[in-house]
């Protein structure tokens, strides 16, 4: 029987119920956990911003736990918030990714300084002004690229030219709009996969990181550090940006909600998100 040291845990989807909180059962669970000496580390596709009140909820920092951000761009403790940064996308790529998005009228998402900047054409621009503004609540909660346009517009800095605005490497950009320009990006990204590693979150929308970066090298990193075996470790996603995640660490876990193509790359099942789904596979399994 192995023995549970480290668990790696995506957020949206998984460790998160679909109204985006993490259940009471699921958090008394996980600190029960920490107490008794696992290390957790979140793992997600967010800035490390972004990820603050659930390491205050988890109290990652009187614990000593982790967050692997970004897909993977960076591993930061949180306890003593030492930091772990991985491979960038430098300028000349970005503008590369930025003029070919252009080209195909979607967006671009950039994280930088731990924050949003969005370089967007015109129509964008008036699109983001009337969602926050007019669109009511509802209509928004009800289309996630009118809710995408609303977060945004509180969000982030919109500017017209990101290159000549930060001046720096990112470690992540995201790219949205209609779902057949963000084909034909992709195909792009697919082509030089050797460069870059492409996410695609939803039909409207891909994230994409540099080729060496995934969560499942930052997982790994981690274990290593650690010096946790890979057989005393259990990660759990549900989505795109897990799979290298998945596939990673031997004993994976995919959520009842994951779409096929995520079950199949994960040794388990679980149930739902909305079944506490984590605290379900752990309290049955041989951990």
């Amino acid at each position: 029987m192995n023995k549970l040291q480290l668990l790696i845990t995506d957020i949206d989807g998984t460790l998160l119920n679909t109204k985006k909180r993490i259940s009471k059962q699921t958090l008394d669970y996980l600190i029960h956990l920490q107490q008794n000496g696992v290390v957790i580390a979140l793992c997600s596709g967010r800035i490390p911003a972004e990820l603050q009140s659930f390491v205050e909820q988890l109290q990652l920092d009187k614990y000593g736990g982790y967050i692997i951000h970004t897909n993977g761009a960076g591993i930061i403790n949180c306890k003593t918030s030492d930091s772990i940064n991985f491979s960038p996308i430098y300028l000349n790529e970005m503008q590369e990714l930025i003029d070919l998005a252009k080209k195909n009228n979607l967006y671009t998402i950039v994280e930088y300084n731990d924050s949003y900047i969005v370089d967007c054409n015109l129509f964008v621009q008036f699109k983001r002004i009337l969602t926050k503004l007019f669109w009511p609540k509802w209509l928004r909660f009800k289309n996630p690229v009118l809710t995408q346009f609303r977060y945004m517009s509180n969000h982030s800095t919109r500017v017209s030219n990101i290159i000549t605005t930060i001046n720096a490497p990112v470690n992540k950009l995201c790219f949205r709009g209609a779902s057949r320009n963000v084909n034909k990006f992709e195909e792009y990204i697919l082509t030089h996969n050797d460069t870059y590693n492409g996410f695609r979150l939803t039909k409207g929308c891909i994230e994409v990181n540099h080729a060496s970066v995934s969560k499942g090298v930052a997982a790994k990193y981690l274990a290593n550090m650690l010096n946790i075996s890979l057989e005393n470790t259990v990660a759990f996603g549900d989505s795109a940006n897990d799979h290298a995640l998945l596939t990673a660490i031997p004993n994976s876990v995919a959520m009842q909600n994951a779409d096929s193509t995520t079950k199949s790359l994960a040794k388990y099942t679980t149930k739902s998100n909305d079944e506490d789904g984590i605290v379900h596979f752990l309290t049955k399994s041989n951990f």
